[in-house]
């Protein structure tokens, strides 16, 4: 049996009318839990609602609940698309969302990254020897074009969408010298010796 997470994005493919930019954010509720739904239900969203049409809203123990996988969440798709295309901040979005932290927030974003690879390096879908019917060539090419859109996900990834770095301290914003002190050179024989004239001038003083 399939990850659940792959059961979802299988449930989602099958569905002409999921647009699959779409699919490569909403991705990302299936490890949020209830971390991002705030006081919504957990199980709402594109995603949920293809699961549950797929799998009739069975329940696997450790699986799926209710044909939705145990992990998903609402909100969370929202707050990585604000985070990676809209140009938001890290603070701003946990701001809006009270039971969400800024580790919760960097553990999605890595969770969501993550699959987005997985997804990149996956090979295409070639059935199982038998011939492919029109159904198994639309769902290959849906595949297709979601292994490509998370190719380009991954290479167009903005500096914005990096979690925010903490202030720098006063200590750490003080000049610091790096230059290297050394002992002064001793100057070769005779160079300091003083000119005939001075040399013989100090002997008639001395005489």
């Amino acid at each position: 049996m399939l990850p659940d997470r792959w059961q979802a994005l299988a449930a989602a493919l099958e569905d002409r009318r999921y647009p699959l930019d779409d699919l490569l954010f909403d991705a990302a509720n299936l490890f949020a839990g209830d971390r991002f739904s705030g006081t919504n239900p957990r199980r709402l969203g594109r995603l949920a609602a293809a699961c549950e049409r797929a799998y009739r809203r069975l329940t696997i123990e450790g699986w799926l609940h209710e044909g939705v996988p145990l992990q998903y969440g609402s909100g969370a798709s929202e707050s990585v698309r604000a985070l990676v295309d809209e140009g938001a901040r890290a603070r701003e979005i946990i701001a809006e969302i009270e039971t969400a932290g800024r580790g919760d927030l960097d553990r999605l974003l890595t969770e969501w990254r993550s699959l987005l690879r997985q997804i990149a390096a996956a090979g295409p879908l070639v059935g199982d020897g038998a011939p492919m019917t029109g159904r198994d060539n639309f769902i290959a090419e849906r595949w297709d074009e979601l292994r490509a859109l998370a190719r380009g996900r991954l290479n167009e990834a903005r500096v914005e969408s990096l979690p925010d770095l903490p202030p720098l301290t006063m200590d750490q914003r003080r000049v610091v010298n790096h230059s290297v002190l050394r002992n002064p050179r001793s100057a070769p024989p005779g160079r300091n010796a003083a000119p005939p004239g001075i040399r013989n001038s100090s002997r008639s003083a001395a005489g």
